[in-house]
């Protein structure tokens, strides 16, 4: 068990949970498409079953259901090879098959679920997807009634359609506002202009210029820039 002072899971915590073992079953079966199985063992539960990676897609869908918001990792993809695939290919797969089995029978969560249970133990696993009747995700009840009268729905009808008209009437009077505005920044914009100009005419040198009007000059030019 974890040390509860430090809460530190070590190796050997999960190892006490469940050690699991997956190994391809020397023969493959099928006629055309040849199909592979996997002995499945399981230290916790002392049993070996055969399973087909069909079987483990069909628990990884049923825990998806069961726990949307748990973290489960995903199966490796399916591949249909003819012939079965290669060598190889076969040994990773298994490796990944073994890794994620592993994965769900320690979590803390899943390693004490049923199905998970029948997968490992079962000669037959039979399992199938929780109906949606059968439980309610947290968050997912309907505290309004469900049945509502049509004078009711007449209502609340009404009472949006004058809350957007409203909003409407809102937007299409800020609307104006902003435009104003812009018109009278435009205006400013156009007068500051004029004023450059008009400084930049009196501060043109001339011959005659003495140094005092020069200077002035200057100062209308560096006002006008």
């Amino acid at each position: 068990m974890p040390n509860s002072s430090t809460d530190i899971v070590t190796y050997e915590d999960l190892e006490a949970t469940d050690v699991i073992s997956v190994e391809l079953v020397p023969e493959r079966k099928g006629l055309i498409l040849k199909h592979c199985e996997y002995y499945v063992s399981s230290r916790r539960h002392g049993t070996t079953v055969t399973r087909r990676y069909n079987e483990f897609a069909q628990l990884q869908d049923v825990l998806f259901a069961k726990y949307p918001y748990r973290s489960i990792c995903r199966l490796p993809p399916k591949r249909v090879v003819v012939g079965g695939g290669s060598p190889r290919f076969l040994q990773r797969r298994r490796a990944a098959l073994q890794r994620w089995l592993t994965l769900v029978a320690r979590h803390p969560v899943l390693a004490h679920d049923a199905d998970l249970r029948i997968f490992l133990c079962e000669v037959t696993a039979k399992l199938e997807k929780p109906k949606h009747d059968e439980f309610e995700l947290a968050g997912t009840q309907e505290d309004s009634p469900r049945h509502v009268s049509t004078e009711d729905m007449q209502a609340t009808f009404s009472s949006d359609q004058e809350q957007l008209r409203l909003a409407q009437l809102g937007i299409g009077r800020i609307y104006q506002i902003f435009e104003r505005v812009e018109g009278r920044g435009e205006a400013e914009r156009a007068d500051i202009r004029e004023m450059g100009a008009g400084l930049n005419a009196l501060s043109a040198p001339s011959v005659a210029d003495s140094p005092r009007w020069s200077n002035v000059k200057e100062a209308m030019r560096a006002a006008a820039e």
